[in-house]
């Protein structure tokens, strides 16, 4: 558990890695309050673990915000982040929301409701009206398609890092940028296209 303060192309943003169901309910509460403000937008990926495929960690970025919490260690999943993830008004974004929301498995042992999480690719070819974009899953096409240069979005050290163990008491920034890097880059995109329908 701990907070990280990081930093892709000079844009600063917070990443909380949370492993406590009372911290992440002070967490949700502080992440909705800011979309109250904003567009209603989250970027949402889970990572695995690489044998057995179970969840176990949840990240969800908004604006200079990300929380990657530590499903491995929670007993069970706390009803703030049920009820954030099952609101209808947030649209989450990110790669394969469907069945990486059904990987997450709340206290009565369903997967947890995330009725409105969206590919990336599809939003982007629903809002750019360009089909070809459905099922494509690299944020960097994605990002150039707005406008937005995939640099920004990323740097090459993230990309050399092994996925760390997502059960580790502690990571270092390299590995928490890894871990948060495709939410983050769906929520910057997701973010600037639905700015296009304005």
């Amino acid at each position: 558990m701990g907070i990280y303060k990081l930093e892709i192309k000079d844009v600063q943003f917070k990443v909380s890695v949370i492993d406590d169901a009372a911290v992440i309910d002070k967490r949700i509460s502080e992440l909705s309050g800011m979309l109250l403000k904003m567009r209603r937008v989250v970027g949402f990926d889970v990572k695995f673990n690489s044998q057995t495929r179970i969840a176990e960690m949840l990240i969800l970025s908004a604006a200079n915000l990300c929380l990657a919490i530590q499903l491995c260690r929670l007993s069970r999943i706390p009803e703030s982040l049920t009820n954030f993830l099952a609101d209808r008004t947030i649209c989450f974004v990110g790669i394969g929301v469907d069945k990486k929301a059904a990987s997450i498995h709340g206290k009565t042992g369903y997967p947890v409701n995330c009725s409105t999480g969206i590919d990336l690719g599809h939003l982007a070819a629903r809002v750019l009206k360009k089909p070809k974009l459905i099922g494509l899953t690299l944020i960097a096409e994605l990002a150039k398609e707005v406008g937005i240069d995939h640099n920004s979005l990323s740097t090459k050290e993230i990309e050399a890092v092994t996925p760390p163990n997502w059960k580790a008491w502690v990571f270092t920034d390299k590995e928490v940028l890894h871990a948060v890097e495709e939410a983050r880059g769906c929520y910057v995109v997701a973010d600037k296209m639905l700015s296009l329908l304005n």
